[in-house]
């Protein structure tokens, strides 16, 4: 069911000039990511003149842009909102259910994820002298998993996963050289939101994952990797999107310098192995 702004734009766009029209279907088709482009941005986007975009907000009944852009926002607050998680009995609940979701999760991710996009950030991970890894509460088991396989390639890796004292210890010596993987998703902890505007204040650059365009992390964001989550079958967080676009980070940042990497890992290894920490070492380095 359309919501007002989406119903107002449908029933306008059929008496509007050529590249009014343009700019409505625009914001029709794609009213989630729309929602929170500027001005400028939301003409070079869909194709028409600043001048347009101002003159669609007025043919609409708005006093102006930005009186549009948070009608836009209104709905996109509306639709991406978290459905409603109701326990199933029985049968109900199977395991391809859930497989299902969860491919359908990895789908979605993909589409929304660029491959230039991807490599920029992996550019911008790259290049980082040190790389803080952030997630607290429910977004601690991907931030862990995150953190240990990146500092098995490279130094210079932290996990924050609370607030405290420490925090402030150890974000000394940050700035515009560093970068911050952040995943904060569904509830967005309240820890998470009190530890990234430290790094903003460092200069380091902020990388976010996080699960719509509503997310609050987004205005202190460099970059932005969108997993669109779902909650239909439990309460569980649907983390399988989440993890194989981290997997898929830090593939990606071994592969920028495969020979450094294996180095790295050669002596992470031999670590471990004078600590005995693995009954069998499987994983072959040559």
């Amino acid at each position: 069911m359309d919501t007002p702004i989406i119903k107002r734009l449908k029933e306008a766009h059929p008496n509007l000039s050529p590249s009014l029209r343009r700019a409505a279907a625009y914001l029709i088709n794609n009213h989630r990511d729309a929602a929170f482009l500027t001005a400028s941005a939301l003409s070079q986007a869909s194709g028409v003149s600043p001048p347009t975009v101002t003159r669609l907000a007025y043919s609409l009944g708005f006093k102006g842009y930005p009186e549009l852009r948070e009608a836009l926002q209104s709905h996109a607050k509306s639709v991406l909102s978290l459905p409603k998680y109701e326990p199933q009995d029985g049968d109900g609940f199977t395991l391809r259910q859930v497989a299902a979701m969860e491919k359908q999760i990895i789908d979605e991710m993909l589409e929304s994820v660029s491959p230039r996009q991807f490599n920029r950030i992996v550019g911008l991970l790259f290049q980082a002298k040190s790389i803080s890894i952030v997630g607290t509460h429910y977004n601690t088991m991907p931030a862990a998993y995150a953190a240990f396989f990146l500092q098995a390639i490279r130094p210079g890796v932290q996990l924050f996963t609370s607030v405290g004292l420490d925090v402030y210890t150890r974000l000394q010596g940050l700035g515009p050289k560093d970068a911050a993987l952040v995943i904060t998703t569904a509830r967005y902890p309240t820890d998470t939101q009190k530890i990234v505007p430290l790094f903003k204040e460092q200069g380091a650059a902020i990388i976010a994952i996080t699960d719509s365009q509503v997310s609050p992390i987004i205005p202190l964001s460099d970059e932005v990797l969108i997993v669109p989550l779902r909650f239909l079958l439990s309460h569980i967080d649907p983390y399988a999107a989440v993890m194989v676009l981290i997997h898929a980070l830090v593939t990606a940042l071994s592969n920028k310098d495969a020979a450094k990497s294996k180095r790295q890992l050669r002596a992470y290894y031999d670590f471990m192995d004078y600590f005995d920490y693995h009954a069998i070492r499987d994983i072959k380095l040559g």
